[in-house]
């Protein structure tokens, strides 16, 4: 199978750019495989220089939004990935990317309510083969579920680094001494 070929787009000695998104006539946004989201009520959309989305409730399972896109990009004159996301207060971004060396993972801090750059170590990868972005509420998988269902559903490997992810419903702690006393 063919993969889209993709240009990078040099911004200087240690910079490129993969997916355009603030130009249509540049953008892959159309390549890009969305989970379908109606039961939340997902929305995805081209906008000028970026890509908007929004949700109307929290899905059953699984991230709120999911999107994969294929490359084959040559990737050996640099050594990370950056994503530049605003995501919704207190969700996560968990960016896979594929590549000829096997899976590279990163998980974000709850984000705050400003744009964020976000790196995934390439870890001596020189083809970048497919990457894809989830968006899930880490705290509200913790409030809904527990934290070990959290940490399962968010992909990590101990409850402690989910701890750091999802915050503390404090008001449930003061209510449980209140009634233990």
């Amino acid at each position: 199978m063919n993969k889209p070929a993709v240009i990078l787009t040099p911004i200087n000695e240690a910079e490129a750019v993969i997916e355009p998104f603030w130009d249509g006539r540049l953008n892959g946004f159309p390549l890009w495989s969305i989970d379908q989201g109606i039961a939340h009520g997902l929305r995805v959309s081209q906008e000028w220089c970026l890509v908007g989305f929004e949700w109307q409730r929290r899905p059953e399972s699984g991230p709120a939004l999911r999107m994969t896109r294929r490359f084959d990009v040559d990737c050996r004159d640099y050594d990370r990935l950056v994503v530049s996301v605003m995501a919704p207060p207190g969700t996560v971004l968990r960016v896979t990317a594929q590549t000829d060396k096997g899976i590279r993972q990163f998980c974000s801090p709850p984000s705050p309510p400003l744009k964020q750059e976000h790196v995934l170590e390439l870890q001596g990868a020189s083809r970048l083969e497919a990457v894809t972005l989830e968006i899930d509420a880490a705290t509200e998988l913790r409030k809904e579920f527990g934290i070990e269902a959290a940490r399962i559903i968010l992909g990590h490997h101990s409850a402690a680094v989910t701890e750091i992810y999802a915050e503390k419903d404090e008001q449930e702690a003061i209510a449980a001494i209140m009634k233990v006393g």
